[in-house]
C-alpha cells in the first residue's frame, strides 16, 4: 500500500526532517468577521462586531489559520506565528493569559509548519517535525505528563518525531513520521481511541496500525465527545461516543470502527454546535457530505429540521469544494467551493454568517458570504463568525 506522507528517513530524533511539504502554505490576506467580538478575535484592535469579512491589517502573507470559539492562531509564511483573541488558560501561547484584539506574536521562531488550536489550548509543529503545545492542561490535554498549565509553547517528544497534529475538546492527536496516531487529553467518552475511558497526559498510541492520515475530534457542549479519523487509503474511522448521529450510524466505541466501506475520503472535521454535532467530509472527487443532529441547517443537506445520520448526505449542489473547512460553534458551518467562500447553518439577526442577510433563522443550503469573489484558499468556523485567508 503506498503511503504519501511518509518521509524518508523520518525517525523519531532525526533533526534532518522537513516536514513542511506536507503543510502546503498560500500566501494572502487575512480576513475576520464576528458578530460577538467582546474578546477581539477580530483582529481589528477593538471589540466592534461586524457582520462582514474584514480585512485583519494589511499584510499580505498569511500562510495557514487555525481556530475555535473566539480565539484563533495563525501561521504567516515566513514561518512565524501569531494569536488573536481570547486568552484565557493562555490559549494563545503569548505567555500570557490577556485576551488580545490584534494579532500578537507566540516566540520568536520563525519555522512553524502547522498549527491547531482545541477548545483551550493550541498544538503546531515546526519545519524539523517536533511538537509543542500550549494552553489548558485540563485532563492532560498538553502530552507533558502532568496537568499544569503552560502559557508558552513546550516541546512533547523529539525532534523528528511528528508530522502532523491536530486539537479537540481538552484532547490532542499527533501522527508521527511512521503514521502512528497517538492521542491524550480527555477520554470521558472514549474519544482518544485506546480502548478505555481513562484520560491521558501522554501520548499513547491508537492501536497498531501505520496508516493513519489525519483525525478530527469534537465535544457537545457538555458531553459526547467523538473522533473521526481517516487513513491514507482512503477509509473513514470513528471512535467516541455515537450521540446525535455523530459517528455516521456507527455504535459508541473506545477503539476505531471502520465507517462504511469507501475509499476516496479526503478530510473530514467533526465540530461542537453549541449542544450538537456537525461532522463534514470531503471525498477526492470534491464532493463534501455531512451528517449530524442539523439543527438549524448545519449540514447543509437542504433541510432545518431532520438529523442526518447517513454520511453520504451531498452538501450542496455539485463537486469543486476544497479543504480546510470548518464547524463553527453557534450553529453555523461553512466550507469553499470552487473558490468562493459559502456558509450556512444558524444566521443570528445581527448577520452572524456573514451573507448579507439580517434575518434570523436557519440557511440550510450554502450561501456566499456579501463580499463574493472567487479568491477564498483558507476558512475557519468560529463563535458567531469566521476566519478566512483570501489571495
Amino acid at each position: 500500500m503506498a503511503n504519501t506522507r511518509r518521509m524518508q528517513g523520518a525517525s523519531a530524533g532525526n533533526s534532518g526532517v522537513d516536514i513542511s511539504s506536507l503543510h502546503p502554505m498560500v500566501s494572502g490576506t487575512l480576513w475576520a468577521m464576528c458578530v460577538a467580538n467582546s474578546d477581539g478575535y477580530g483582529g481589528q484592535g477593538s471589540t466592534t462586531n461586524t457582520s462582514i469579512f474584514t480585512q485583519v491589517g494589511s499584510g499580505t502573507n498569511w500562510a495557514m489559520i487555525a481556530g475555535v470559539d473566539r480565539f484563533w492562531t495563525a501561521i504567516k509564511d515566513d514561518g512565524s506565528m501569531w494569536s488573536c483573541g481570547w486568552g484565557s488558560s493562555g490559549k494563545l501561547g503569548t505567555g500570557s493569559n490577556s485576551s488580545v484584539s490584534v494579532p500578537t506574536r507566540v516566540g520568536t521562531g520563525t519555522d512553524w509548519a502547522k498549527v491547531a488550536v482545541g477548545t483551550n489550548h493550541g498544538a503546531a509543529l515546526q519545519k524539523n517535525g517536533s511538537l509543542w503545545t500550549w494552553g489548558s492542561n485540563t485532563s492532560g490535554s498538553l502530552g507533558l505528563g502532568h496537568t499544569s498549565y503552560k502559557w508558552s509553547p513546550v516541546q512533547v517528544g523529539e525532534d523528528g518525531q511528528w508530522i502532523d497534529a491536530f486539537c479537540g475538546h481538552d484532547c490532542t492527536f499527533g501522527i508521527d513520521a511512521d503514521n502512528k496516531l497517538f492521542s491524550w487529553g480527555d477520554n470521558a467518552q472514549g474519544e482518544l481511541g485506546i480502548g478505555d475511558l481513562y484520560h491521558r497526559s501522554s501520548p499513547v498510541q491508537v492501536g497498531s496500525l501505520e496508516n493513519w492520515k489525519m483525525v478530527s475530534s469534537g465535544r457537545q457542549q457538555f458531553s459526547y465527545g467523538t473522533s473521526i479519523a481517516i487513513k491514507t487509503d482512503g477509509t473513514m474511522w470513528t471512535f467516541g461516543q455515537a450521540n446525535h448521529y455523530s459517528t455516521g450510524g456507527n455504535a459508541s466505541s473506545s477503539s476505531p470502527i471502520q465507517l462504511g466501506s469507501d475509499t476516496n475520503w479526503s478530510s473530514c472535521r467533526a465540530g461542537s454546535t453549541e449542544n450538537k454535532m456537525t461532522v463534514l467530509a470531503l471525498k477526492t472527487n470534491g464532493y463534501l457530505y455531512s451528517w449530524g443532529e442539523n439543527e438549524y441547517g448545519t449540514t447543509g443537506s437542504g433541510d432545518v429540521t431532520n438529523p442526518v445520520s447517513n454520511p453520504l448526505t451531498q452538501v450542496g449542489s455539485g463537486g469543486g469544494w476544497t479543504e480546510p473547512f470548518g464547524v463553527g460553534s453557534f450553529y453555523a458551518s461553512g466550507a469553499i467551493q470552487s473558490g468562493a467562500l459559502k456558509r450556512w447553518g444558524y444566521n443570528l439577526s445581527s448577520g452572524s454568517l456573514g451573507i448579507g442577510v439580517t434575518t434570523g433563522g436557519g440557511y440550510s443550503n450554502p450561501t456566499a458570504v456579501s463580499l463574493g469573489g472567487t479568491d477564498w484558499v483558507r476558512f475557519q468556523g468560529m463563535y458567531r463568525g469566521g476566519l478566512a485567508i483570501r489571495t
